[in-house]
């Protein structure tokens, strides 16, 4: 057996690194912010960089809660696209109704952790990181959100199969999906804004910023952020 390629999607600095299931792959860093030296500088949503059924697994985590909600099916269309058949996918984000929990007992603005960016409230969980926003990092900013359900259908919608999402974690759904084998999927086709983004067609704006939105995606993986 030859050797296994994972793309860390969204995958920020270096120092996150993707779970121990993934030891033994060959890791490629794709994100759009050139400053943490990805090995492929795209956006999720549109990837022309990478060719057809490429990779055996998929992992991205704490990146689609910072794309626009029209965007969620048009990254996982990607997903579905570069991943060889029966290939897997990791998705990782924050859990609304775990953070619900604590907007219902009046804490949306208390600490629940620490993590490497700094405290965390759960205010943060759902609009992003305000330190970091605040200090110019507008990218940190979360535009959709995601309950188990609603990760769940993103994923069905795209064309996976076995979806199985963990919400053992506090604040965090972990989901697991994989790429269906049969030569019929519509969903290894190449997606419109990855065609458009190559062809350079389309609205100029909606192509700057599936391919030019510098540091969109780049998050840290130890927080629900």
């Amino acid at each position: 057996m030859g050797m296994k390629f994972l793309l860390h999607a969204g995958c920020g600095s270096k120092l996150n690194k993707p779970p121990r299931e993934y030891a033994a792959y060959k890791e490629v860093r794709l994100d759009c912010n050139k400053l943490v030296d990805p090995d492929i500088i795209a956006s999720i949503v549109a990837m022309p960089q990478v060719d057809d059924n490429r990779y055996d697994a998929i992992f991205c985590s704490h990146v689609l809660e910072h794309l626009f909600s029209h965007e969620v099916g048009m990254a996982l269309a990607e997903f579905a696209r570069v991943l060889k058949p029966g290939g897997e996918l990791w998705v990782q984000c924050p859990d609304l109704q775990a953070i619900g929990g604590r907007l219902a007992l009046d804490q949306a603005d208390v600490v629940v952790y620490r993590g490497g960016i700094g405290p965390v409230s759960p205010l943060d969980m759902i609009y992003g990181h305000r330190g970091a926003i605040g200090a110019g990092n507008t990218f940190m900013a979360h535009r959709t959100g995601f309950t188990q359900s609603v990760l769940k259908n993103a994923l069905d919608t795209a064309g996976f199969l076995s979806v199985k999402i963990d919400r053992d974690t506090a604040f965090e759904l972990k989901a697991t999906a994989r790429k269906v084998v049969s030569d019929g999927n519509p969903a290894e086709a190449g997606t419109p804004a990855r065609q458009e983004a190559a062809n350079g067609n389309g609205d100029d704006k909606a192509v700057q910023r599936v391919l030019g939105d510098q540091g969109r995606v780049a998050v840290p993986q130890d927080a629900a952020l």
